[in-house]
């Protein structure tokens, strides 16, 4: 088993026009600080693009995530979709 804390990460942000405004490797998080207006596209896509998301415990650990992002950490979106190697919102 490898822990996700190993597994390379990338995470973009696009805003409304479709510019890429951040984008981070390799990092837990990505600081949002200075995009504080305006509303953005954010994705991420599994490591080699694999379908973990297909299995239900990892769907609902990643749906648990967000919940307690919008609900204790004041994540805000106007809709999502998870499909089986990647996420929008």
């Amino acid at each position: 088993n490898i822990s996700l804390n190993e597994i390379p990460k990338k995470i973009m942000v696009y805003n409304s026009t479709g510019l890429l405004v951040a984008e981070e490797k390799n990092s837990q998080k990505i600081d949002f600080s200075g995009y504080t207006n305006g509303m953005y596209f954010v994705t991420f896509a599994v490591v080699a693009w694999v379908d973990v998301f297909t299995g239900q415990l990892y769907r609902d650990i990643f749906c648990d995530s967000v919940r307690y992002c919008k609900e204790l950490k004041g994540l805000s979106f106007h809709a999502w979709c998870l499909m089986s190697n990647h996420f929008h919102t």
